[in-house]
């Protein structure tokens, strides 16, 4: 399917694949900003902590680029060969784009862009996304249950508006799953639900599990850590932010909510 793909494209001239990703580019930026009312914004700038505001936004949004690419690099490298930091880099910055549009369309963009270049299987693929996102999942089950504890302990779950109950039957499980996958992939002692849902652990989509080392286990968890910490910091304000997505920008939120340092803690950093 890959080659079938080339030869089709094989006959485009290049300035055409060059022109073609700017004026996307710049449909995009037309289709988020074109709506917006700039005098207001402009008015309500004037007003706002501006320098404080950008590297609020900034800063966390560079963590997040860099550890989001690193953590894929890393996992093509240990999983299906090399794979450049530095191209990819730029290539994430370029999809960060359509994530502005939704979501769902950048996380596809790099999927896609990893499947066509570095020559994949879409199924050993998938199995290293599911690997990712699973030790990002079970890490943050190991960040969650300290951060419940405290909840507890400062009287803060009534205001969580949560059950509670039904909040730490889902941390334990995660934790008891977690411990039963460490010790079915690296100790062989499969008795749980990995043993249901991976009962042939050399399947070419279960690559990365069966393959990681216990320190490929641990990295990916920690390199998974940086780009949720900002959002994780960010949760007790979200009450006084309107919205935490960036396609429903509106003057209002620096000239309400971003005038002062206390407040620009509250101000949404990641998509």
């Amino acid at each position: 399917m890959v080659r079938s793909f080339t030869e089709l494209t094989s006959h485009i001239p290049s300035w055409i694949k060059k022109v073609i990703p700017i004026l996307v580019s710049v449909f995009i930026l037309y289709y988020y900003f074109h709506d917006q009312d700039w005098h207001e914004i402009v008015l309500a700038v004037n007003g706002a902590n501006l320098n404080l505001a950008v590297l609020a936004i900034i800063i966390p949004q560079l963590i997040f680029w860099y550890f989001d690419v690193l953590i894929v690099q890393r996992l093509i490298v240990w999983f299906h060969g090399p794979f450049d930091f530095k191209t990819f880099f730029l290539i994430r910055g370029a999809i960060y784009l359509l994530t502005m549009v939704h979501p769902i369309l950048g996380g596809g963009g790099v999927i896609l862009y990893l499947w066509r270049n570095i020559r994949i299987t879409w199924t050993k693929l998938l199995g290293i996304m599911l690997f990712r996102y699973g030790l990002t999942l079970w890490g943050m089950v190991l960040l969650l249950i300290p951060a419940t504890i405290a909840i507890h302990r400062y009287g803060l779950s009534e205001r969580v508006g949560l059950n509670m109950w039904f909040w730490w039957g889902l941390l334990l499980f995660g934790f008891v799953w977690l411990i039963e996958a460490w010790l079915c992939w690296h100790h062989k002692k499969c008795f749980g639900l990995s043993r249901i849902l991976a009962p042939n652990p050399e399947k070419e989509f279960l690559t990365a599990f069966h393959t990681a080392t216990k320190k490929q286990w641990l990295l990916t968890w920690a390199m998974s850590i940086p780009p949720i910490c900002p959002r994780c910091i960010s949760c007790p304000c979200r009450p006084c932010v309107p919205s935490s997505c960036p396609s429903e920008f509106r003057p209002s939120l620096l000239k309400n909510h971003y005038r002062d340092r206390q407040a620009l803690l509250c101000f949404p950093l990641l998509p």
